[in-house]
């Protein structure tokens, strides 16, 4: 076959080809199958067409494509395959719809994009099927694509270079987020630059360092490290959000909701930078906006006691004593092993004279307390306390 009829025909690969580079490839391959044939159509049919975008947006030019493959069947082919090609179309769509929205809609989204991807590769493959029958009925020497060039290597080089980088990134950020949660916060620092080093645009990596440099109380640090993050991340609440709990240890309270503020502003939905900015105002006590605040942060997450106890608080320096104790028995509905809300509730009720109440309640956290103590203690202590209370309970 010469030159000029190697060039003039649709581009078509084995089926073995087509699903190896394909799945090697994430599926980047399906894209150059789409660019190949955009470009010998662009030849074909003489029209003024970028074969680079259409191939890149082929969820709307898939139904063109497959339909002038179809109708060229007509042209090359004894056997019209217009219909065909239209359904398979249609179905590829179809497909790709069900691609994006799967993992809103099914539990394992990932696992149906997966399977959503390879009946796309299968539809693809009864195109590219009938585009083989065409060239071979149009240059009846034609040989399909079977072989893996220097330049398929190539491609799978860099992408698995980039997969193998990505993932040493990924696993320096996630072990250094493991040290931050257990207190390593030197270590952390050093898993951070780590992962920093190898990607240098990893807003993520500045924006948690940025917290592990606060703990150690390199507060300067810590904001030129939220900074970077911001700045290779304008869009990220947490950056801000990280910002505002740092500019919070330092004191800095106005500086504080004013970044908690810009948090808000990229996501209305974050309970946390409610909460935060509520407890920066609670601290220059302006209560009747930390309120507000946290009302909003319960309403987004109205599982936590934290929030409900903090404007417990608020309640309270602002003398409201009664919705102060609603927002405490709350609270404790949610952690009722938590000694020090049944004692801050105790506090008002003794401030109300409702001393009978008050008693029930420093009752409650001092056995919360014993029973804490109790299981910290040794096996024997264990044994001889249980033993103590029984006796206690035999003579009454």
């Amino acid at each position: 076959m010469s030159k000029a009829e190697q060039s003039s025909h649709f581009f078509t690969v084995s089926a073995f080809k087509l699903i190896l580079m394909s799945v090697a490839t994430f599926g980047f391959y399906k894209l150059y199958w789409f660019y190949k044939n955009w470009q010998f159509i662009k030849q074909d049919s003489g029209e003024d067409i970028m074969p680079f975008w259409r191939a890149f947006f082929n969820l709307f030019w898939v139904y063109s494509c497959f339909t002038y493959i179809g109708k060229s069947s007509d042209k090359y082919s004894s056997a019209a395959q217009v219909d065909t090609t239209k359904s398979i179309a249609v179905a590829y769509i179809l497909f790709t719809v069900m691609s994006f929205t799967s993992a809103k809609m099914f539990v394992n989204g990932e696992i149906f994009s997966i399977i959503i991807g390879f009946l796309q590769l299968h539809l693809i493959y009864l195109v590219n099927e009938i585009a083989l029958k065409i060239n071979k009925k149009q240059i009846p020497s034609f040989q399909n694509n079977t072989r893996f060039s220097l330049g398929n290597y190539i491609w799978l080089g860099i992408i698995w270079l980039l997969i193998i980088v990505g993932l040493s990134v990924n696993e320096d950020f996630e072990r250094a987020n493991e040290l931050y949660e257990n207190g390593q916060y030197e270590e952390a620092i050093q898993s951070y630059d780590k992962a920093i080093k190898a990607e240098p645009n990893l807003s993520e990596g500045y924006t948690n360092k940025c917290l592990a440099l606060s703990k150690i109380g390199n507060y300067e640090e810590a904001l030129k490290a939220c900074d970077k993050g911001i700045e290779l991340d304008p869009k990220s609440n947490v950056a801000y959000n990280n910002k505002g709990l740092v500019l919070f240890q330092m004191g800095k309270y106005e500086d504080a909701i004013d970044a908690f503020d810009k948090s808000i502003k990229l996501d209305s939905k974050d309970a946390v930078s409610y909460f935060n900015k509520a407890s920066a105002l609670a601290e220059i006590e302006k209560y009747e906006e930390a309120i507000k605040a946290y009302n909003k942060a319960i309403e987004l997450a109205p599982k936590s006691s934290e929030y409900y106890s903090d404007k417990a608080f608020a309640l309270y320096n602002l003398q409201k004593y009664e919705e102060a104790l609603y927002a405490y028995d709350k609270a404790i509905e949610l952690d009722n092993t938590n000694s020090v809300l049944y004692q801050s509730k105790a506090r008002i009720l003794e401030y109300l004279e409702r001393e009978n109440e008050a008693r029930e309640a420093y009752e409650m956290a001092a056995k919360i307390e014993a029973s804490k103590e109790l299981m910290q203690s040794s096996p024997e202590d264990q044994g001889r306390a249980l033993r103590e209370l029984y006796e206690i309970q035999s003579n009454q």
